[in-house]
């Protein structure tokens, strides 16, 4: 009976529906089967908590460190993520996501195979940092439309 309440507190602070729901989470992390897992979602969800339901999954997805950064493909950022989030403690919402981007790593392109693609991408990943999951690789793609010339092939 207590798994259960505890699930439904979790999926109702997920969802954005507990008014206080981060302080309960904060203490309830350290209870679960998982802490670490709980602790990443709820830097995630903090990221998120101005955005509607459609947008706050991919939001979440995209502000949510990793449990372990050596198991990424780009250890590197998932090390600059984790670094951002614990620099921005305290703020919620879209001046979190702004501290975050704001302490990123640029993308670098010195020894990328195309440099003006990879330089390309990420001016349009910067024009685009407003949006989130479909809505965000619709933008990148009219971004990158405008800014390559047609000679070199999109995705």
């Amino acid at each position: 009976m207590r798994r259960l309440f505890a699930l439904c507190i979790t999926a109702l602070f997920l969802a954005g529906g507990l008014p206080g729901s981060l302080a309960l989470a904060e203490s309830s992390c350290a209870r679960t089967q998982a802490p670490q897992r709980c602790e990443a979602a709820r830097l995630g969800a903090t990221a998120c908590t101005d955005l509607n339901t459609g947008a706050r999954q991919a939001c979440v997805a995209e502000f949510t460190p990793p449990l372990v950064c050596k198991r990424q493909r780009d250890s590197r950022s998932c090390e600059a993520l984790v670094a951002a989030h614990a620099a921005c403690t305290g703020q919620t919402g879209a001046g979190l996501r702004a501290c975050i981007r704001a302490r990123l790593p640029a993308a670098d392109c010195s020894r990328h195979a195309r440099p003006e693609r990879c330089q390309g991408m990420a001016e349009a990943e910067a024009q685009c940092s407003h949006t989130f999951g479909a809505a965000r690789r619709q933008c990148v793609r009219r971004a990158l439309s405008r800014l390559l010339p047609d000679d070199v092939p999109q995705p």
